[in-house]
This record gives structure tokens, C-alpha cells and sequence, in this order.
């Protein structure tokens, strides 16, 4: 199954950010309907491994924090337009949690993941005409420093469907 460990935002700030969507929304591109901070894709997790996944995850430590969200942005920065997301601070407590959550999927024999950049995507571009005036209205759009509690991880099975992808919670640390 396709795994991957997330933080989920609060009521409050998922319907803040429905509010952002509702800015940039515009064709092709496909706004989110799940709104979580990804500390680790895992990807493909072979029945077998995802009993020895959540211990893993159970014997992680962290002290619970507040993530506040900071601007938007997108990926890439450079090539072919992908992701509009916002992001979050603080980016050195969130980055410590993606280590010991990458520490956690590398002790049952995953790759680490070395691209990590704290975020909750909002849309994902298909396709885009000018992308120069769709990168400048997410760069002008001023967010909110609204803040949530981090102190609940989830590990999320993701299903693919035609309208998107489905995300089914199979275990909370």
C-alpha cells in the first residue's frame, strides 16, 4: 500500500486555507481536498512492513509544538510549474520532527529522504498558460500567521482515483 506520515491542520486553519484556495483557484489547476503538513513519503510499503512501520513510529519522541503558517510559494522553482503551497514556521522544529520520522521509516529499510521542505500544499497545476501571472498571484496572496498544535502524527494510506487521491488514516502516534 502507498504510505505516507502526515500532520493534519487544524479546522480552523483548513478552512483559512479554503479561503486561499478559493484566490487562486483558475484552470487546470486541481485544488487539494486534504490539508497536511507530509513529514515522510514512504511510497509503496509491503503488507509484511507496515506492522514493523507503525512501531517504529510508536517509539518515536517528540515534544508537541505550534506550527504557524508563513507565505506561499510553489515547487519547482525553476521548469514546469507543479505545486502552489504555503508554508510553515518553525522551520527548525518542523525539520527535527522529519528527521526523527525519516529516522523511524529508515530503521525498517527505507531510503532516507533528503528533500524535505515544511509545507501544506493548496493546488497542484496540470496545466498553466502563463505561468509568470499565476506565480506573481501566489507570491502577492498575504497569509495569515494562524497557528496549530503539532502533537498528533498520522500514518495515511493514499488511494488514487479519478478525481484525486483518497487518504484513509491507518494508525495515529
Amino acid at each position: 500500500m502507498r504510505l505516507f506520515i502526515a500532520v493534519e491542520a487544524s479546522e480552523e486553519v483548513k478552512d483559512y486555507l479554503k479561503e486561499i484556495q478559493n484566490k487562486i483557484k483558475k484552470a487546470g489547476i486541481r485544488l487539494t481536498k486534504g490539508f497536511h503538513l507530509t513529514l515522510r513519503f514512504v511510497g509503496e510499503v509491503p503488507d509484511e512492513k507496515v506492522d514493523h512501520l507503525k512501531k517504529s513510529l510508536s517509539d518515536m519522541r517528540y515534544e508537541p509544538f505550534k506550527a504557524k503558517l508563513n507565505g506561499m510559494g510553489y515547487f519547482p522553482e525553476e521548469g514546469k510549474l507543479r505545486v502552489a503551497w504555503v508554508g510553515l514556521h518553525p522551520e527548525d522544529k518542523i525539520k527535527e520532527l522529519h528527521e526523527k520520522v525519516d529516522d523511524a521509516v529508515a530503521k525498517i529499510g527505507f531510503q532516507r529522504d533528503t528533500r524535505f521542505k515544511s509545507h501544506i500544499t493548496v493546488a497542484k497545476v496540470k496545466f498553466m498558460k502563463n505561468k509568470r501571472e499565476f506565480k506573481d498571484k501566489i507570491l502577492s496572496i498575504n497569509v495569515k500567521p494562524m497557528d496549530f498544535m503539532i502533537d498528533k502524527i498520522k500514518l495515511i494510506k493514499s488511494t488514487a482515483t479519478d478525481t484525486g487521491h483518497v487518504y484513509d488514516t491507518i494508525a495515529e502516534f
